[in-house]
């Protein structure tokens, strides 16, 4: 089988301290012969692996494994890596087969040897890479009697998931075990172990044509049939459906498993961008799958689904958003892909998979198509079948109504309207995207991370960043876990060849040097970067003198902030996260490497110059550390991102004597409240009107942070002061509402209210109100603020067909802050609608002509249009995006909700997507002319000491400049996950998407006070 002892080999006496880099190969040894011969079992073992292109072994020397190690040693096609613990051996060995697709290998010996390497296998069964592990073990005669180091180890690592865990006791059985282990790793690209007792790896075994199956199961290929690359496209026609494209871990390998390193280069018209372009859809991606595309394309929206969080807001916001996820190789954060966030699919998918075993991992997904075979091919040969499907008539007349003619008020449709248009091509990074070769003065991403700084520190993307700029085709970087994990998904930016490593499922602190160490072996002539946090890299520093020993070419970057980030900033109530390190510059030198810290952003670009400069000894290799010193109080989570989207660049020059100076673009895209046009920007007088708000509420305030937390929270839309001050525009048309008259022909309804809101808001409730029970049951609709006969305290209420529904207040109460029901009720404010009232007009939407929904202060504002007096709604409302909250705590008595209005609200608000619920509500007006009704209703139930004329809300109101302004006021009341029973109470905020409507109106006649 194996002639390989024809082949001369060096004495190990004979060999230099640090071996030369051998070239990979992926075939059998030219000339071998199909023969049986006998051999000793760990020469087979050795010969085996070669076999399968592996030219590294990673572990950790013992007794158990001595004739083992030195059949590898010895094998002039293998280097063996001693590892200074073998835990780091199996993360080096699953960082391989990230980085090769190809099978990699970790060997141990006996007890803490063997368990040392859990870690890093389940870090490659997680991430789903073929790696084999082989332990030694006591001789056969030993094993369950002698008790030093001695473990069921196949017990361990099935215990951890592995699927393929065996414990070899006979030479005879070595070949046929060994032909299973691998063909396991390499067909499920998963994690085995075989332990191999010591005796037996020194005896002989007759040897049968084993590598002929071995390369067959290597090489398996899947390519789908041109029906279902058609069936996917077909699912892809419509120019108006927004898709997002998502790039996993499994794109890079298979590019690295079929593509020579020199030719890694991908330009930003590679299959994705291509595809992507054609479909006018953004491209996200996992970080392992960072540098798959060139970051700086305008279609490129970043890394999704770092410890659950995104790097951009805009991803995020167009993810959740989208109708359909195109998959290309994705294994990980699929749940931020397709699901809401309680795990329930809510967006179509096509998945385009390598083989049917990566398409069974998302088996519990319900997808419009599933493709096999090589993805970047099947990505081209799917962009050509969508671009013919989209070329004709009906396809064109789809656009036209639904993108170019379409005007949408909300910010994310705006958003995409501007995508589907194809406005990203006019987009001045394009040409720089798209033109510009990559060079240290090439441009930057498009999305840059505000740096303030402290002295005696430099933040994270100031060496981040020209790191990115820096790395060429082929280059890798290694990323630890913690909070450099997120710094770098946000600081570094591809463009377009790289690789990024990273322990993307099992999170493994330590990661990134052991990785480090295999992508150099791997890649020699490449430049490979390891980053990590000090918590992190002193998990693994130990392997530093591995990389020396083993001449690898690498940059060690350590971020120094003392703490446990992660931790320390992830979680409330941490304590014992504090750390201290060594100096890692003089740690390398005492290895025999170089290096340099860095303490302020002056020294960042020098060091990073230095660092790529960095030759090590007379070969040229060697490890050099750039030692960063971080600000301890910088959280990674806050790193704010500049969009370089026209709205938000023009809010922060017009207004940034006003805004606070560490403000998000999420906060301030948060301002598009006062685009009362819809045209997507301000106008000076809409500015203006902000500017005054803003001034206002800065004066009220006092204390900057205070209005900080104001904007960052949303209390600034959210609160009562504000969220019902909208300018009467003129309504849509066409208008996507259909109003019919009811069988009470417009002659309106006489409504029934309890108190007003304004005394409850005020802590005023008279006395008499206090014990007063209402029977619900009269009552067809409702809302405001009640309490159950057993309640301590005020909750916000809805009614719906003669039942109440309060959220109760009680934080004592272990039923705290959830919705109750019952059939009467105490109030001192509410507005009913009596069961024999008769229905004025009905109103349904239209959903052809509003496919992408319509704002719910624009659906108001066009319904007062049209009834033009004051009235009360109920009915159903399905939701594309529904932004509520809810009153958490009953005001005391005397106590002013102006002046302590954070305290009421004490559990967060939400936003709830593709939702259905009951509605009740009423509009009114204000202006110098409207109706005694108008004014009643309005002071029963809307804040009227609020809006009196010193109040901030008088002050934007004024600004505004409009005489009527559209006043309302509206609880849900959202249904059980099974449809059939309402749930939960809430208070609607203006800044929500209707997706379809029914309602009934019933105008408002007169007004019969209870409590008088």
């Amino acid at each position: 089988l194996f002639v390989h002892s024809a082949v001369p080999r060096e004495h190990p006496s004979s060999r230099p301290r640090f071996p030369s880099h051998p070239t990979p190969s992926m075939s059998n040894p030219s000339g071998s012969v199909d023969i049986s011969v006998s051999r000793r079992v760990a020469d087979f073992i050795a010969e085996s692996l070669v076999s399968q292109g592996v030219t590294a072994v990673y572990g950790g020397h013992g007794g158990s494994v001595i004739p083992l190690v030195n059949a590898i040693s010895s094998h002039p096609r293998l280097r063996w890596v001693y590892m200074r613990n073998e835990q780091a051996a199996s993360l080096a060995a699953s960082a391989e087969a990230k980085l090769t697709g190809r099978l990699a290998v970790c060997v141990a010996t006996s007890g803490p040897g063997a368990s040392h390497l859990t870690t890093g296998l389940i870090d490659a069964l997680q991430d789903r890479v073929p790696v084999l592990a082989i332990t030694g073990m006591k001789a056969t005669r030993a094993v369950d009697l002698s008790e030093f180091q001695a473990i069921h180890q196949e017990e361990l690592f099935r215990a951890a998931g592995l699927p393929f865990s065996k414990v070899v006791m006979s030479q005879d059985a070595v070949p046929a075990m060994l032909r299973n282990a691998i063909a396991v790793a390499i067909r499920e690209k998963t994690a085995v172990h075989l332990a191999v007792p010591v005796d037996l790896q020194a005896k002989q075994v007759t040897l049968p044509p084993l590598h002929r199956q071995l390369g067959h199961m290597a090489h398996l290929e899947y390519q789908s049939s041109d029906t279902r690359i058609h069936k996917a496209a077909r699912a892809l026609a419509d120019p108006a459906l927004r898709v997002v494209i998502a790039i996993g871990n499994q794109a890079p390998l298979e590019l690295a498993a079929s593509t020579p390193t020199h030719a890694l280069q991908q330009s930003p018209q590679s299959a994705y961008v291509r595809l992507a372009e054609t479909l006018n859809a953004p491209i996200v991606t996992q970080l392992d799958s960072k540098g798959i595309v060139d970051e700086r394309h305008p279609l490129c929206y970043g890394v999704l689904g770092i410890f659950g969080s995104p790097g951009l807001d805009a991803a995020r916001a167009l993810v959740q958003s989208a109708d359909m996820v195109v998959l290309f190789g994705v294994d990980h954060q699929a749940v931020d892909l397709i699901s809401d966030s309680d795990f329930n699919q809510v967006r179509k998918v096509v998945e385009f998979e390598p083989d049917a075993g990566s398409a069974a991992y998302h088996r519990w997904y319900d997808c419009e198509e599933v493709v096999l075979g090589d993805l970047a091919s099947n990505a081209r040969r799917l962009e050509a079948a969508v671009a013919n499907l989209r070329d004709t008539p009906q396809a064109r007349e789809s656009y036209k109504t639904s993108v170019e003619d379409c005007r949408p008020l909300l910010a994310v449709a705006r958003q995409w309207n501007w995508l589907l248009r194809g406005g990203w091509r006019e987009s001045p990074a394009v040409a720089a995207a798209v033109e510009k070769e990559t060079g240290d003065d090439a441009p930057p991403s498009r999305f840059q991370v505000d740096h303030p700084e402290r002295p005696g520190f430099c933040h994270p993307v100031r060496v981040l960043a020209p790191l990115g700029r820096k790395m060429r085709a082929g280059d890798v970087a290694c990323v630890d876990v913690g909070d450099i994990t997120l710094w770098s998904s946000l600081c570094m930016c591809m463009s377009g060849g790289q690789r990024v490593l990273s322990s993307q499922g099992m999170g493994v602190m330590g990661y990134a040097l052991p990785a480090a160490i295999a992508a150099s072996l791997q890649r020699p002539d490449q430049h490979v970067v390891a980053i990590a946090g000090d918590g992190g890299v002193q998990m693994t520093i130990g392997e530093l003198a591995t990389a020396m020993q083993m001449r690898c070419r690498l940059i060690l970057v350590v971020f120094v902030n003392t703490i446990l980030g992660r931790v320390h900033f992830g979680f409330e109530g941490v304590s014992g996260d504090d750390i201290i390190s060594p100096d890692f510059v003089a740690l390398a030198r005492a290895y025999g490497g170089d290096g340099v810290r860095v303490t302020s952003a002056d020294e960042a670009d020098a060091a990073v110059d230095a660092a790529w400069a960095y030759k090590g000894g007379d070969d040229g290799r060697g490890v050099f550390v750039v030692e960063v010193h971080t600000d301890p109080e910088l959280k990674a989570e806050y790193a704010k991102m500049k969009d370089a989207s026209p709205f938000v660049a023009q809010v922060r020059e017009a207004l940034a004597d006003v805004l606070p100076t560490d403000l998000r673009p999420s906060d301030i895209r948060k301002l598009i409240a006062f685009d009362v046009h819809g045209d997507g920007m301000l106008s000076s007088e809409e500015l203006n009107a902000a500017r005054a708000a803003l001034s206002r509420l800065r004066r009220d305030q006092g204390d900057p942070s205070e209005l900080l937390r104001v904007l960052r929270t949303g209390q600034l839309f959210k609160s009562p002061m504000l969220s019902s001050i909208k300018t009467l525009l003129e309504p849509l048309e066409p208008s996507p509402f259909v109003l019919r008259d009811g069988p009470g022909g417009g002659a309106g309804t006489e409504l029934h209210v309890v108190g007003t809101t304004s005394n409850v808001l005020r802590g005023h409730v008279p006395d008499h109100l206090r014990s007063q029970v209402f029977d619900a049951t009269p009552y067809r609709a409702g809302f405001e603020m009640a309490a159950l006969e057993d309640m301590d305290g005020l909750g916000e209420m809805c009614l719906c067909d003669g039942v109440v529904y309060v959220r109760e207040t009680n934080s004592a109460r272990p039923d705290f802050f959830t919705t109750r029901h019952a059939s009467s009720f105490l109030t001192p404010a509410a507005l009913l609608v009596p069961k024999a009232a008769l229905v004025d007009h009905t109103v349904v939407m239209d959903r052809v002509l509003a496919p992408d929904g319509v704002p719910f202060v624009r659906v108001i504002n066009d319904l007062y249009n049209s009834v033009k007096a004051p009235f009360v709604f109920t009915g159903e409302v399905e939701w594309y995006t529904c932004d509520v909250t809810c009153m958490s705590k009953a005001p005391n008595k005397g106590e002013s909700l102006s002046a302590c209005l954070p305290s009421y609200y004490t559990q967060p608000g939400t936003v709830l997507h593709d939702t259905r619920t009951f509605v009740c509500g009423a509009v009114t007006r204000t202006a110098t002319s409207s109706s005694a009704l108008d004014q009643e209703l309005f002071n029963r139930v809307f804040f009227h000491d609020l809006t009196k004329a010193d109040s901030s809300a008088a002050a934007i109101s004024a600004s505004i400049g409009t005489d009527c302004q559209v006043q309302c006021h509206v609880h849900v009341i959202t249904y059980s996950a099974s449809g059939a029973e309402l749930a939960d109470v809430w208070h609607v905020n203006p800044d929500s998407l209707v997706k379809y409507l029914k309602l009934d109106l019933f105008r408002v006649a007169s007004i019969r006070v209870l409590d008088e």
